[in-house]
């Protein structure tokens, strides 16, 4: 244990600059420290590594309501309206920290409202006009909102502003954060307007129907993210992060001091044609063609800013409501990458739109000659993606020069900055937008996924019927985000103490987001189904396989890791996607309680005795799911000292279950550690830690994407109900229902992490 106040080294070798008995002195420890030690619990489990489990309360409540009005103005005309409102309250028990010290609450209101009217021209020509919108309100709070935690630990330098107050955050290496998430609180309004038309026109063997829609997006939401700030404890003052936490000297502190609000807008158009074509009475043919235009997003104020590759510049929307920009510009030199839209021939979005986007479809059924009791059904179609209104946000709307976003690193020199004394120091301030960079594909084409399908369905008799069938799709020009101006670390440069060059000098991480991604799914399905009389069950297997180099734009999903550990070889990155499950079996029942009259038991009964116990139904879903597939990563590495964000794989990870050993993943890893070993990291120049397998500093490690399966996932839902009829047109349901019956637990994917006092 480091004492950072005394010279001379502290090692193996060396104890002049230690800690006398690697003990920290009760008077060093920093009283905001001693406060902040209040809220790590003590162990309760014996396990060194993981010593503390903890289960906390997810309260959900929901309530919707349904209006709708159906009515037919005469003989050629009618009229539909519907409005729903759904409001749910949630609960995130483990959004902040896993100590779950201060969930996250969110409100979620939803609204739905449509027109549909129906005019009918001939017996064979029909319109339809529809128009409607929906709204999403939604705000999330953390649970020591409008309370000053950091006033009240003694910590300068935070927000005053009682909305945005609570508990900052704190990151420890190798250990459990302290406080709530950083990005709270939320809030956010997305308002959807909607219109289409469609006709349907009846001729001879072809029902055609064509038509068009357009929709207008709004979505308003403010930048709050981080505004209480983050302070992050590692191990460089001390050799280990709880000797920097006591000392509350840190690595660095980020905060966001001045907040922005984004008002994006978006229109989507689309047309339409399909023709189904009745080639004979065994024959049926379904061709169609879509046309889609989705403009991209634009900032209502022209506050958004894209870094071009082209240019090397930010190029920003607009500054016609930021009278402020050149003084933000000027302020830290960048007259000469800073550019309007405006100036370089781009469009206020900073997007080019693709206005190539047809969608063909084709499919068949034929009723084979077999007793005309087997059906072929197959099918092709495209189907595009359209823009991610969130990552655009985040990336484009969010950063320079529109907010103040903070970084304050650490002076080895001077350990009297950075510290919890002075989180803030303002010689140490770099505004993090301003050497960081957020791209876009300014010409980005429209992704598309290419679906097809083929099905052969046998009717087996006595209301029984058996499925087989392929579905495949391919995924083209998807999204992906990555560091495109990632360094070329070599241990050539860190020993010679040069500085890692960058393709794009001047600037450091540029969070880029490209599409050239692809995707592959191919599953095989089997269903058996029968309907008898009351009673009606299906049983359905599903074994399938996806395959991509990124499943989400972001790459932020359960199991999966955000941009690409070699941004110079993005196919590395192949592997099964970060949803795929190998087998997914569900089972579905409805049959009558066989009380009451014409039933098995009680058959006699009459009148209010056969309106109590008879007309009972009982129905009932099962499912199950293999395990979802992750990604195995190694903890709180610093690429810089050469570590990876990978380990290297030794083994196949598969770690069986231990009989005695408690709950796999609990009482013991969900994987076998020992099958992966962190890429070593060099502590100094000159000093590189060994590896027992020959693996070197500064090399990716060879551990893939997606390589193991988390846990299983097992549901049995039961549902009781009965109907009650009145006089007239009166009807009364009751309905009981028990979700997971057998309070059978299913788990989340495990963290990935390989290290051995992180994993879990």
């Amino acid at each position: 244990m480091r004492d950072p106040l005394a010279s001379g080294g502290c090692s193996a070798t060396t104890a002049a600059a230690c800690f006398p008995g690697n003990r920290i002195p009760a008077s060093r420890i920093h009283p905001i420290s001693l406060k902040l030690l209040q809220y790590y619990p003590l162990p309760n489990r014996p396990d060194p590594r993981n010593n503390y489990i903890h289960t906390a309360k997810d309260y959900d409540v929901w309530d919707s309501y349904v209006f709708k009005v159906d009515h037919k103005l005469n003989s050629k005309n009618s009229l539909t309206v519907r409005y729903q409102y759904r409001d749910a309250d949630n609960t995130a028990p483990f959004a902040g920290s896993d100590l779950a010290i201060s969930p996250t609450y969110s409100d979620d209101n939803r609204s739905l409202f449509g027109v549909d009217y129906t005019r009918l021209f001939s017996p064979t020509l029909v319109p339809e006009y529809r128009a409607g919108f929906s709204r999403n309100a939604t705000k999330e709070r953390e649970a020591f909102q409008g309370r000053n935690i950091a006033k009240e630990l003694g910590i300068p330098g935070t927000t005053d502003d009682p909305l945005l107050t609570g508990f900052p955050l704190f990151t420890v290496l190798d250990h459990m954060a302290i406080g709530a998430a950083a990005a709270q609180p939320v809030q956010h309004h997305v308002t959807t307007l909607q219109a289409s038309t469609k006709f349907t026109w009846v001729k001879s063997r072809h029902v055609m129907k064509w038509g068009f829609d357009i929709e207008r997006v709004r979505f308003n939401q403010p930048f709050f993210n981080n505004a209480r700030g983050t302070f992050n404890f590692q191990r460089n003052w001390t050799n280990h992060s709880i000797g920097d936490f006591l000392l509350g000297m840190m690595q660095s502190t980020t905060r966001t001091a001045v907040v922005t609000r984004n008002y994006l807008r978006m229109t989507t158009m689309g047309a339409f044609f399909n023709d189904d074509f009745k080639v004979r009475k065994s024959l049926t043919l379904n061709l169609g063609l879509r046309y889609e235009l989705d403009l991209p997003p634009s900032e209502r104020y022209g506050r958004a800013g894209n870094w071009v590759a082209e240019f090397q510049k930010v190029i920003l929307a607009d500054d016609k409501h930021f009278p402020e920009l050149p003084q933000r510009v000027a302020e830290y030199n960048l007259q000469d990458r800073v550019a309007l839209a405006r100036d370089v021939g781009f469009p206020r979005s900073l997007i080019h739109a693709d206005f190539v986007n047809f969608a063909p479809r084709l499919g068949f059924a034929w009723r084979t000659f077999a007793k005309r009791t087997t059906v072929l059904r197959g099918g092709y179609g495209i189907f595009y993606t359209g823009h991610l209104l969130n990552p655009m946000r985040m990336s484009l709307m969010t950063g320079f020069p529109f907010s103040v976003n903070q970084t304050f690193s650490r002076q080895a020199s001077d350990p009297t900055l950075v510290t919890l004394s002075n989180p803030f120091p303002e010689q140490r301030a770099t505004e993090t937008s301003t050497t960081n960079g957020n791209g876009y594909d300014p010409r980005p084409p429209t992704g598309y996924l290419q679906s097809y399908s083929l099905t052969i369905e046998r009717d087996l008799g006595r209301g029984m019927a058996l499925e087989v069938g392929y579905l495949g799709s391919k995924g083209t020009h998807l999204g992906r985000q990555y560091d495109i101006n990632q360094p070329f670390r070599t241990l050539e440069l860190y020993q010679a103490n040069q500085p890692f060059p960058r393709p794009y000098p001047g600037l450091n991480t540029i969070n880029y987001y490209s599409f050239g991604s692809n995707s592959n799914y191919n599953a095989g399905q089997i269903s058996l189904r029968r309907r008898g009389r009351g009673f009606f069950y299906r049983l359905n297997y599903s074994f399938s396989k996806s395959i991509d180099d990124a499943s989400q734009i972001t790459g932020n999903s359960a199991g999966g890791v955000a941009g690409a550990q070699n941004a110079r070889d993005l196919k590395s990155e192949r592997g099964r996607s970060d949803f795929d499950r190998r087998h997914i079996a569900t089972a579905v029942f409805s049959l009558p309680v066989p009380f009451g009259r014409n039933q098995r038991f009680f058959c006699q009964v009459r009148g209010w005795r056969q309106g109590l116990i008879g007309g009972w139904v009982l129905s009932g879903t099962a499912t199950y799911y293999s395990g979802q597939a992750f990604t195995v990563t190694s903890a709180d590495v610093d690429v810089n000292l050469g570590e990876s964000q990978r380990p290297n794989r030794l083994g196949s990870g598969i770690q069986s279950v231990i009989p005695g050993a408690g709950k796999r993943g609990v009482d013991y890893p969900f994987f076998r550690l020992q099958d992966f070993e962190k890429v070593p990291r060099c502590a100094a120049r000159d000093i590189c830690e060994p590896s027992p397998n020959g693996f070197t500093p500064f090399a990716f490690g060879n551990s893939g994407r997606n390589i193991l399966d988390g846990p299983t996932h097992r549901f049995v839902n039961l549902a009781l109900m009965k109907n009650f009829r009145f006089e007239g047109k009166r009807n009364f349901q009751f309905r009981y229902e028990v979700f997971n019956i057998a309070n059978h637990a299913n788990f989340l994917c495990p963290t990935g992490n390989s290290t051995p006092s992180a994993a879990a």
